[in-house]
């Protein structure tokens, strides 16, 4: 059987489609999709997925995307960091 080469530029769109294809399911999966239970002042809260929206890259969802990160990578640092004092 004689196979075709799509060529670069064709196999991408043929890939980046099938990518879309995925993700649109991903995402249908995750509506309707029931969250906890989890421990919530002395209860329980749970919940369930009804919507979802993609993140708008805006300015003020890029800095807090940025803190965020920022604030774990420090917190990670600061439980693996080990100090060792000499003094004179």
């Amino acid at each position: 059987m004689t196979q075709l080469s799509l060529g670069p530029a064709l196999e991408r769109g043929v890939n980046l489609l099938r990518g879309l294809a995925r993700r649109r399911s991903a995402v249908e999966e995750a509506r309707r999709t029931a969250a906890g239970p989890v421990p919530f002042e002395g209860g329980f809260l749970t919940g369930q997925v009804l919507e979802r929206q993609d993140a708008v890259a805006d300015a003020a969802t890029l800095k807090a995307a940025g803190e965020a990160a920022f604030d774990e990578w420090l917190a990670d640092t600061a439980r693996e960091a080990q100090t060792t004092w000499h003094w004179l």
